[in-house]
């Protein structure tokens, strides 16, 4: 069973608005601890590392701490969010710090949950 991040920077959750659902038409981001590594989905599809437009970690994602792995995370969710390079450029270290590197092991959180974590983020810098 995955942890819903539900406190901390993001506040108070309610219910997910997930792609296909009758309730939202955001996405929705799951990450899992496996025996082959930390793996990241985006609607069921593998979260792509962005690597040719932001190259931080070349050691794949990472999350419950501060670093590398952590910020290409960090990246990659808010560059897939915004679509943008320079946006996600522009927030990805306080993103990493206030919410990938307080991720348990196995995560998981939805467009709304983003955008939450970033008006917060933006209220405490």
């Amino acid at each position: 069973m995955l942890d819903r991040l539900g406190k901390g920077i993001i506040g108070r959750m309610e219910e997910p608005e997930v792609a296909g659902t009758e309730t939202g038409t955001g996405k929705r981001y799951v990450g899992e601890r496996t025996i082959d590594g930390c793996q990241v989905l985006v609607d069921g599809e593998p979260l792509d590392e962005a690597l040719e437009v932001r190259a931080i970690s070349s050691d794949g994602f990472e999350w419950s701490y501060e670093g590398e792995g952590p910020e290409q995370l960090a990246f990659a969710i808010l560059y897939d969010h915004f679509g943008d390079a320079e946006r996600a450029s522009a927030r990805c270290t306080s993103f990493m710090r206030a919410v990938v590197a307080n991720f348990n092991n196995d995560w998981e959180m939805t467009t709304h949950d983003i955008d939450r974590a970033l008006e917060n983020i933006g209220t405490t810098a």
